[in-house]
C-alpha cells in the first residue's frame, strides 16, 4: 500500500491531459497508465509522460472517473493499492474501487523519446508564445491536411486556413521544415516548455516541472505563402475597445472548434459578433473611424494581442495586414452588405 498526496497526484494526471481521447481512437487512449513511476497518456497524435510515484502499481486505469473522484475527495493523504482488476483508494472513512486493467495496451512505446541528454536543446526564446498566436490560424477542414497543421520551418512559424495565415519570425534551428497538428500544439503554447528533441516521427518538449509531452510530425510539404503575405495597402488603426469586445464575444465563440469573432467596421461605429452552439453575442460602439466599410474574421486572442501592441495595420480592396516585425497576420475581408 503506497501512500500519496492526494493534490500532487491531481495535478500529476491532469498535466498528462493532452494525451488523452474519450473515444479511445487507440487501445486505452482515454487511460493513464502507470508504469516505472511515471504516468502516461498517448492519443495518437499526443503522447505525455509525468514522474508519478505510485510505488510498485502499475496498470491502466480510465482517467476520468479517477481524475473527477480526486477533485471530489477532501482527504489531504491518501493510500493507493490494488487488488485483482482494481486500484483501490483508500480516505478517512471512504473507500473507492475502479477498474484497473494490468495489461498495458497503450502504444506508449511507439513514441521514440530520446535517451541521451545531448539530444535534448534548450527551445528558442518566445517558442510557446509564437505557437499560441499562430495556431489560431490553422485550419479545420481535414480535406487539407497541411493546412490543419502548425508548419515549423528553419526561420519561421506559421499557419494558414484559407482564409487568414499568421507567420511568426524565429530562427528554429531546424534544417528542415516539419509539420504538426495544431490540436497537438495546443498545450505547447499553454505551457512553459524549455527543452525540445526531434526523433523520426515526433517532436518533443520538456517542461521543468517533469512532464514530456511529444507530438506527432508530418513530413508533408506546406503551401509556399510568401505571395500571399505580400499585401499592401492604406493604413488603419484598430480601436482599442475591441480588446474588451472581443473577450465578451467570446464566451459563445470559443465553444466552436475553431474559435473566431466576427468584426465588422464602419465609419463612426464598430461591432463584434461571436457566435457557438449555445448563443451569440453581439455588440456595437461608436468609433473615431473614419475608413471604408470592413469586415472579417479572426480568433480573439489573436485580435487582442495586435489591438494592445501593434493597433496598426494596411487594408487593401481584398485584405487587411499586420506586420509587427515579429509577426505578420494577414485576413482576406469579406463582403460587406449594406445596413
Amino acid at each position: 500500500m503506497n501512500q500519496v498526496d492526494r493534490e500532487e497526484l491531481l495535478a500529476q494526471l491532469e498535466n498528462v491531459a493532452p494525451g488523452l481521447n474519450a473515444r479511445d481512437i487507440v487501445e486505452q487512449s482515454s487511460c493513464v497508465v502507470f508504469k516505472n513511476k511515471r504516468v502516461f497518456t498517448y492519443n495518437d497524435e499526443v503522447a505525455c509522460s509525468y514522474k508519478c510515484d505510485v510505488g510498485d502499481i502499475e496498470g491502466a486505469v480510465q482517467a476520468r472517473p479517477l481524475i473527477d473522484v480526486l477533485h471530489k475527495i477532501s482527504d489531504e493523504k491518501l493510500m493507493l493499492d490494488t487488488e485483482e482488476g482494481s486500484l483501490i483508494i483508500k480516505g478517512k472513512r471512504k473507500e473507492v474501487r475502479i477498474r484497473m486493467e494490468s495489461e498495458i495496451l497503450l502504444g506508449i512505446d511507439v513514441v521514440d523519446v530520446p535517451k541521451k541528454k545531448d539530444e535534448w536543446l534548450d527551445i528558442p526564446e518566445g517558442f510557446s508564445q509564437a505557437v499560441d498566436l499562430v495556431r489560431q490560424s490553422a485550419s479545420t477542414d481535414e480535406s487539407h491536411f497541411s493546412l490543419t497543421c502548425v508548419h515549423v520551418a528553419p526561420k519561421w512559424i506559421e499557419a494558414c486556413d484559407n482564409f487568414q495565415i499568421t507567420r511568426y519570425a524565429m530562427d528554429t534551428g531546424l534544417d528542415k521544415s516539419i509539420l504538426v497538428r495544431h490540436e497537438a500544439m495546443k498545450e505547447v503554447g499553454r505551457a512553459v516548455m524549455y527543452e525540445w528533441a526531434i526523433t523520426e516521427s515526433w517532436i518533443h518538449f520538456r517542461n521543468k516541472k517533469g512532464l514530456t509531452l511529444s507530438c506527432r510530425q508530418y513530413a508533408e510539404d506546406f503551401p509556399p505563402m510568401d505571395k500571399v503575405l505580400d499585401v499592401s495597402g492604406d493604413p488603419v488603426k484598430l480601436p482599442k475597445a475591441l480588446t474588451e469586445m472581443a473577450e465578451r464575444a467570446e464566451v459563445f465563440s470559443r465553444e466552436e472548434e475553431h474559435n473566431e469573432v466576427k468584426v465588422d467596421m464602419r465609419p463612426k461605429r464598430i461591432r463584434i459578433t461571436g457566435d457557438g452552439p449555445n448563443g451569440s453575442y453581439t455588440e456595437t460602439r461608436p468609433t473615431s473611424y473614419k475608413g471604408r466599410a470592413l469586415e472579417f474574421m479572426i480568433s480573439p486572442k489573436l485580435l487582442s494581442d495586435i489591438t494592445n501592441r501593434f493597433n496598426k495595420c494596411e487594408v487593401s480592396e481584398k485584405a487587411l495586414k499586420v506586420d509587427n516585425g515579429s509577426y505578420v497576420f494577414v485576413t482576406y475581408l469579406g463582403v460587406i452588405e449594406d445596413e
